[in-house]
């Protein structure tokens, strides 16, 4: 058995260490717990299905073709999606029509955006 200021230094930085993992460990477990609570970033857009249930997911509008992916299935003018008929399919949204009433299903939601007196412009983006 070796013993002396090497072993007792080695000992030291063992300990060290394990209470560096300790911590690293911790830390992550609380910063885990502290994002779970946060949206998804790449998740489609849900809130603008208008109680539908339906989620408009991406568009493809070209002189071509109009696409609509809706709920995870494509879907082209005059199809039938959730008992409405598409009418129309635009960049930013799909126009629906059910019993005689049109609705716009938005890709992504609606901004608003409000102006507080304590809001700092550059001198640059007021000109």
């Amino acid at each position: 058995m070796i013993t002396g200021p090497a072993t007792k230094e080695c000992s030291t930085l063992l300990a060290v260490a394990a209470l560096a993992l300790l911590v690293a460990g911790t830390a992550r477990a609380h910063a885990a717990a502290s994002l779970s609570g946060l949206a998804d970033p790449t998740r489609p857009y849900a809130a603008g299905s208008g109680g539908t249930g339906l989620v408009l997911q991406s568009t493809l509008v070209s002189p071509l073709e109009r696409i609509a992916v809706i709920n995870g299935r494509t879907f082209t003018l005059g199809d039938r999606v959730g008992g409405a008929e598409i009418v129309g399919i635009r960049p930013y949204g799909v126009v629906l029509r059910r019993a005689g009433r049109q609705t716009v299903l938005p890709l992504l939601p609606t901004l608003n955006i409000e102006r507080r007196s304590d809001d700092i412009l550059p001198s640059a983006a007021k000109r």
